[in-house]
């Protein structure tokens, strides 16, 4: 499972994502992704299928589909 032990962020005021590779009760690792699409994030949902899945806001507000692939 790609995003095993991680926990993803929405950022609305620094519109990007936070993700952070968690081991117990710490946090091991920090990143950010789609802060290039200035879009303020909503929220943030592992789907089924194993894609992350971000809903933006704004008035040209998007549902984006991010693989696991894209984060690396």
């Amino acid at each position: 499972m790609p995003w095993r032990h991680k926990l993803f962020i929405g950022a609305l005021k620094d519109k990007e994502v936070i993700v952070m590779r968690v081991d117990g009760n710490t946090v091991t690792e920090e990143g950010r992704i789609l802060g290039d699409r200035k879009q303020r994030i909503r929220d943030v949902r592992v789907g089924p299928d194993g894609y992350l899945y971000v809903l933006t806001d704004e008035s040209d507000g998007q549902l984006l589909k991010v693989s696991p692939a894209a984060t690396r």
